[in-house]
């Protein structure tokens, strides 16, 4: 048996790493924490692929080099400082 990982990247605005590395919010007002935990849910979401191997969330990790200091949020809407991340996922393999 194998563990194997699959990824989405997303571009996210910058404000959000301190949410989503030490579940630190203060720094959002009420629209960015409710946009984010909107994408949270929707981002992290278990999923089937066409062979019916169930896909499950694993963990989020930066992509290097990524920054952008106008680009479109993906969680807002809005345009700002950006960074992508990869949303990884992961099923067994036997």
């Amino acid at each position: 048996m194998s563990i194997v990982f699959e990824s989405i990247k997303y571009t996210i605005g910058q404000q959000f790493l301190p949410a989503l590395v030490n579940a630190d919010t203060t720094g959002l007002d009420e629209f960015e924490e409710a946009k984010l935990n909107d994408w949270i849910e929707h981002a992290t979401q278990s999923w089937r692929d066409a062979d019916d191997n169930q896909w499950s969330y694993a963990h989020m990790a930066t992509v290097d080099n990524t920054e952008d200091e106008f680009n479109l949020c993906e969680v807002t809407g809005l345009r700002g400082a950006t960074i992508q991340v990869m949303v990884l996922f992961n099923t067994k393999e036997y």
